[in-house]
């Protein structure tokens, strides 16, 4: 399996044991940082910025409208 799969595999097997302290602390340093929301935020710029780039560089044509429409249908799978 690929790195991910792997890394969701371990995380589920550690979750099922109520009591890990380490997952507790995990959870709590990602809640207190706001790590999803800011990883998304920063994808979800990434990504725009490479459209971007793609339309200035003539690759298509493309309006900011449908660059931050196809961004915004990214943003459920980033978050999950």
């Amino acid at each position: 399996p690929d790195v991910e799969d792997a890394a969701r595999a371990a995380y589920r097997d550690r979750s099922d044991q109520d009591d890990d302290p380490r997952l507790a602390m995990i959870d709590q340093f990602i809640d207190n940082n706001d790590l999803i929301d800011a990883n998304v935020v920063g994808a979800m710029n990434s990504s725009y910025e490479f459209y971007a780039g793609l339309v200035d560089g003539g690759a298509f044509e493309m309006s900011e409208e449908e660059i931050l429409g196809v961004v915004w249908e990214s943003e459920a799978e980033s978050r999950a």
